[in-house]
């Protein structure tokens, strides 16, 4: 097997588990980490894809659960559709922050905020050393995705 296709499915699965997408899963990690911040002021989650894992504890919740549950299943699907095993990665373990103090609305979008997602990605294949990766996205995020909390949080801190 080529590395290079285990390493396009890891940063396409990361890529994908940290944006805004519904695609893999009915639950968005974005939504988990907006209620965590707005409950208790996390903005980190950690997920170990292979020991089935979800980190602060704190966010192992229905929600959190189901997302690790989906991609996990959808690993496999992707790995093979990338002519790849996913049995050859031993480590992925993926931390997903959304840094909710550095906001800002674009220009002419006052219903709507742009926030960085930053994910930090370890992982190991078979035979191969630890690898880090870093992906960062921006997104804007409109009001009526939001939980009313993170809105009331947001549009106050300006």
């Amino acid at each position: 097997m080529k590395l290079k296709n285990l390493k396009s499915v890891i940063h396409n699965f990361a890529h994908s588990l940290q944006s805004y997408d519904y695609t893999h899963s009915g639950k968005l990690v974005f939504d988990v980490l907006a209620q965590a911040h707005c409950e208790s002021g996390i903005s980190t989650i950690s997920f170990d894809f292979i020991n089935n894992t979800i980190q602060p504890e704190s966010l192992k919740n229905q929600d959190s659960k189901q997302i690790l549950k989906d991609y996990s299943e959808w690993l496999r699907e992707l790995a093979a559709s990338q002519n790849a095993d996913s049995s050859e990665i031993e480590k992925l373990f993926i931390t997903i922050a959304v840094d909710f103090e550095k906001h800002k609305h674009p220009p002419g979008m006052n219903y709507a905020i742009e926030l960085e997602v930053i994910s930090q990605v370890q992982y190991k294949v078979k035979g191969r050393e630890e690898q880090n990766l870093t992906l960062s996205e921006s997104g804007v995020y409109g009001k009526k995705i939001m939980p009313e909390k993170l809105i009331q949080y947001l549009w106050s801190a300006e």
